[in-house]
């Protein structure tokens, strides 16, 4: 076709391959890699291997040539994967000593171009002094299990301190000696600046988790003590008040006028009031202390004892729908506290309707084994929800409906002790329901 080896080549390749020195071929073989030129004008890699032939009395060369473009291009989509990463790649030969690598894995240790020489020696002279003996065992494995995993600390020319994680395989022939181990590694020093910053968070977070919950726990112990305390010293001049009241009225009512009996009566039912409020304070305390006796408790007839009570009282007429509930693994004495204080809420807060209902049942939700009371009362305004459940926080005025403002606290604290939850919705005039879990 009379074409030369130049017609073939593009134009950066001519001038590399005018330069070329060809006393390297010496009669020797010779192989590199070079850039072709196809019909079309598509640029190829091409693997040349050659080497002298004779042709009769002629000297001549055999040059054979393979397409490596897809090899070469799927190189270099590696390289530049492995650059983007960030990823340094070494081999290193465990009987020279000496490695291949790429400019990556030089600049890791924190140089700007490749070193001349490398291999263990000079590795190990970057090797932070402290991490020697940890990284000399890890090397060992590696040798025996053929696999290496290690994050190591390094100094760069500077004497700057990074991180670094190291990984690598033994690949050869092992079974007398390793030859040869491959590898990648990468700096890690950001993230293990990040670590330990949130390692410091943690141990600070959790210093300060155990000096609230000390504190807490102080706080409770305080109030448990105080609620009792008071509670016990009230009782005596509360139970003269009521006593002297009583026999006032009883033995001098026709020394008093309608105003001065209206008024002692006031004073008796207001000190009633306060006993009861001392009993709900003393059961909110106790109930920090007392332990649960866990049964398997019939939750049907703890609602239908509390349900004939008060409609035996003849105090309520409401229609009332029980769902079966079934049993529940819980303390039964608690649990009757729980359905008494809500039962007790939902007839008071719905005794002002004209048809007054209450439900009760069972329901599966994503909070589990569900229970619920339901009412068509007064409801609440659910912007005051936060209150619902705090000590002494009422959401209605005492001369529309009496109470102490412990109940809801006291079933919370219930509940929270048998691992379990409680929350409310209601519309204000239309109705109200309470949902419990028991764990």
């Amino acid at each position: 076709m009379s074409m030369t080896a130049m017609d073939i080549r593009p134009e950066d390749e001519k001038i590399r391959y005018s330069k070329f020195d060809r006393s390297l071929f010496n009669g020797l073989k010779f192989a590199d890699i070079r850039k072709h030129l196809k019909k079309d004008g598509t640029v190829i890699y091409v693997d040349i291997n050659s080497h002298e032939m004779n042709i009769g009395k002629n000297k001549g060369r055999l040059i054979l040539s393979q397409d490596i473009t897809v090899r070469k291009k799927a190189e270099e989509r590696l390289e530049f994967a492995l650059e983007a990463g960030k990823i340094g790649i070494w081999e290193l030969d465990l009987q020279t000593d000496n490695s291949v690598r790429n400019l990556r894995h030089d600049q890791i240790f924190g140089y700007n171009e490749m070193i001349p020489e490398w291999g263990m020696k000079r590795f190990m002279a970057h090797l932070y002094p402290e991490d020697l003996e940890m990284f000399q065992y890890s090397f060992n494995e590696a040798l025996r299990t053929q696999n290496w995993l290690i994050e190591t600390r390094i100094l760069w020319p500077d004497q700057s301190l990074h991180w670094v994680l190291i990984n690598g395989k033994l690949i050869g022939d092992h079974k007398f000696a390793p030859l040869k181990m491959l590898g990648t590694i990468i700096e890690i020093t950001e993230r293990k600046k990040v670590e330990e910053e949130v390692r410091q968070l943690n141990n600070e977070l959790e210093e300060r988790v155990k000096i609230r919950t000390r504190e807490l726990y102080a706080a409770n112990k305080e109030l448990e003590s105080f609620s009792y305390s008071v509670s016990h010293d009230l009782r005596a001049p509360l139970r003269a008040i009521n006593g002297y009241s009583q026999i006032l009225l009883e033995d001098y009512a026709n020394k008093l006028d309608e105003e001065g009996i209206k008024l002692l009566s006031r004073v008796i039912f207001s000190a009633k009031k306060m006993g009861h409020l001392i009993d709900d304070l003393l059961e909110f305390s106790r109930l920090g202390k007392k332990e649960l006796n866990k049964t398997t408790v019939d939750l049907d007839k703890i609602v239908k004892d509390i349900i004939n009570d008060q409609l035996q009282s003849n105090k309520y007429h409401h229609i009332i729908e029980i769902g079966k509930l079934g049993t529940a693994i819980a303390d039964e004495a608690t649990i009757q506290l729980v359905f008494q204080n809500l039962l007790l809420n939902a007839f008071k807060y719905s005794s002002k309707k004209e048809q007054p209902v209450i439900e009760i049942g069972v329901m599966e939700t994503d909070k589990g084994t569900t229970y619920f009371v339901k009412d068509n009362g007064a409801g609440f305004d659910m912007t005051y929800y936060d209150k619902l459940f705090g000590v002494f926080q009422r959401l209605h005025r005492q001369e529309d409906f009496e109470g102490t403002g412990v109940g809801l606290a006291i079933v919370q604290r219930i509940l929270l002790k048998h691992g379990g939850q409680i929350w409310a919705a209601s519309i204000l005039e239309k109705e109200t329901s309470f949902y419990f879990t028991l764990k």
